[in-house]
């Protein structure tokens, strides 16, 4: 979930503040790490959601 966080500042960042395409290439630095953190960030938070990590319980052995 921090990484999707992270990712939607990135993002928001990268559209409304200037670009400095001129640091970077002609590239927008800040939108597309955005992007590509929100992608992953949201590929954990359903791959958690999907598949939660089971705990088993302990079971009461005899010693």
């Amino acid at each position: 979930m921090l990484l999707a966080t992270y990712g939607v500042i990135l993002t928001l960042t990268g559209l409304i503040a200037d670009p400095q395409e001129d640091k970077t290439g002609g590239v927008n630095a800040n939108l597309w790490a955005g992007l590509a953190l929100l992608v992953v960030g949201l590929g954990f938070v359903t791959w958690a959601r999907l598949r939660p990590v089971l705990v088993p319980e302990k079971s009461e052995s005899s010693d």
